[in-house]
């Protein structure tokens, strides 16, 4: 992903579930469960375990895991091979790997 200035990094662990909002000035990762929202002005990843049920928005995003909700990104929205993603996107540039599933709309940011 892109050259990021923030050092900071929120990790999820895989058997961790949160309800509720997470927000970061920095950057964060997600392996576990998140119901609610996430919004990180750095870099986020889903990690392949992970499942969020809300709106994620950030800087660059990958993900690998599981999002259903709206996705916005700033820069660069990547969906892996393991990602899934049923919602809307609003994003400057996306990626989609073969074997992603993303059912939704997507417009440029």
């Amino acid at each position: 992903m892109a050259d990021n200035k923030n050092t900071s990094l929120f990790i999820l662990p895989v058997d961790a579930l949160v309800v509720g909002k997470i927000t970061s000035e920095g950057n964060a990762r997600i392996e576990g469960r998140l119901e609610g929202e996430i919004e990180v002005q750095g870099d986020l990843t889903l990690g392949a375990s992970a499942e969020v049920r809300g709106d994620v928005k950030s800087r660059n995003a990958s993900i690998g895991g599981s999002v259903f909700g709206s996705v916005m990104v700033e820069n660069l929205l990547e969906i892996t091979t393991t990602g899934k993603l049923h919602g809307d996107i609003v994003t400057k540039d996306l990626r989609i790997e073969a074997g992603a599933d993303f059912i939704g709309n997507s417009e440029h940011w």
